[in-house]
């Protein structure tokens, strides 16, 4: 599409409108949404804000200057791009329907989607939750992410078109998504390109060439870049010798590793500190961020493994029910990881409501229900509980509310239809 705003080819808005096609296939109407969203909104305010009120006030003139502006969309060339890309999105779901003779799959997106942006059934983060989000998915860049921001909305940078689509694409986005009903943290994923532009833009420029207040905060930024590199050697001390709050977790995987990285992160950072430029400054953030993510995902990872309990919790129910899970059920829990260390011959039913439950039980044979412990008074028919997903010291009361258990169900458990009134 930026592309063809430069050259004008028909061939272009057909190819992007294909990758938008594939995309959505593979990642939901994002794919559309997103990218229509992002361009639509640049091509509206690529003159700026005070251009777009002054066509605004004109209004007779305004409707043909936006769609001129938007000749990327309101072109002859969008009606086969439009139609190829419907035809090889819908087909998947079309192969499915007539073989399967089911709409369960557009049904899905529809609810995945459309549904969950207006009307979500979970996932209902506080409106607030991107603006703490953005900076522990950008970590460690984040530091200079303010001052990035700063940076970009003065005015001598404003009118920089290249600048000016990176704020359209970062604050489109963060607007989408906070808009949505549905949030998670990393639903934000898609802002990364535009805030890693914003912040390369920073450290690219002279300290002349950045405004006051963006230096500023750059330093600030840095400064506590440094302060977390420096207290990151608190991980290094045995569990008996932290503070506080950091006693309660285990040894880190891999010390001498640990160890020899932060060593070559604080070289990294008197190096900088020796010359203090944006330069040097990105340089020693780059080698903290590949030590960081090298010892997380070589090391780290792996040796917290032993920490994850919901694979063993699915082993020591098999093992109390002999492999026989034709008696299991499951009550308020929606778990694909769970499901797939049962390695269930036959679908496990599930149940959100009490009563459901307990006729279900009674009329076939139940004995045995995992429940989450905070859904468990809720459960009338419960017996003894016979096993209980593992509790880490470290778990917060919140977490440890969520943790599974193995309840035995007997006859006498189950209320009958006399007993209930």
């Amino acid at each position: 599409i930026w592309r063809f705003r430069e050259r004008g080819d028909g061939c272009l808005i057909i190819s992007a409108w294909l990758v938008m096609a594939i995309t959505s296939l593979t990642k939901g109407l994002l794919g559309f949404v997103l990218p229509l969203l992002v361009i639509g909104s640049y091509a509206s305010l690529a003159e700026g804000w005070k251009e777009l009120w002054r066509r605004l006030a004109g209004r007779d003139r305004f409707i043909a200057w936006l769609i001129e502006q938007n000749r990327w969309l309101f072109n002859w060339s969008s009606i086969p791009a439009v139609t190829i890309a419907a035809v090889v999105y819908y087909l998947p779901f079309a192969i499915s329907h007539s073989r399967m003779h089911s709409s369960a799959g557009i049904t899905m997106v529809f609810r995945e989607n459309v549904q969950r942006f207006f009307q979500p059934f979970d996932h209902r983060g506080p409106v607030y939750l991107y603006f703490g989000a953005i900076f522990a998915l950008m970590a460690p860049w984040c530091v200079f992410l303010p001052a990035a921001l700063v940076k970009a909305h003065a005015k001598h940078d404003a009118h920089n078109k290249n600048d000016r689509f990176a704020l359209i694409f970062f604050w489109a986005t963060f607007v989408f998504f906070t808009l949505s009903g549905s949030r998670r943290s990393y639903y934000l994923l898609p802002i990364l390109p535009a805030a890693a532009m914003l912040v390369a833009r920073l450290l690219a420029e002279t300290r002349g060439a950045t405004p006051n207040l963006a230096r500023r905060l750059t330093n600030i930024g840095y400064t506590v870049l440094i302060a977390a590199a420096v207290f990151g050697a608190l991980i290094l001390l045995p569990p008996g010798a932290r503070p506080a709050a950091l006693r309660s977790y285990p040894s880190a995987p891999a010390p001498i590793a640990f160890a020899l990285f932060w060593l070559l992160a604080i070289a990294g950072v008197a190096y900088t500190l020796r010359d203090f430029r944006p330069f040097t400054m990105a340089l020693s953030t780059a080698l903290i961020a590949y030590l960081a993510s090298f010892y997380v995902f070589v090391f780290a990872m792996p040796g917290v493994e032993r920490y994850r309990s919901e694979q063993p919790f699915a082993r020591t129910v098999r093992i109390r029910l002999n492999n026989d899970l034709t008696g299991l059920a499951m009550y308020r829990i929606w778990g694909p990881g769970l499901v797939f260390y049962l390695s269930s011959a036959r679908p496990i039913p599930e149940f959100d409501q009490a009563k459901a439950l307990e006729d279900f039980a009674r009329q076939n044979q139940i004995h045995w229900v995992i429940v989450r412990e905070r859904d468990l008074a809720s459960l009338p028919a419960a017996g003894p509980v016979v096993a209980t997903e593992t509790i880490f010291p470290w778990e917060l009361n919140s977490r440890t509310r969520n943790k599974y258990l193995l309840i035995k169900i007997t006859p006498q458990a189950i209320p009958n239809n006399d007993s209930r009134h």
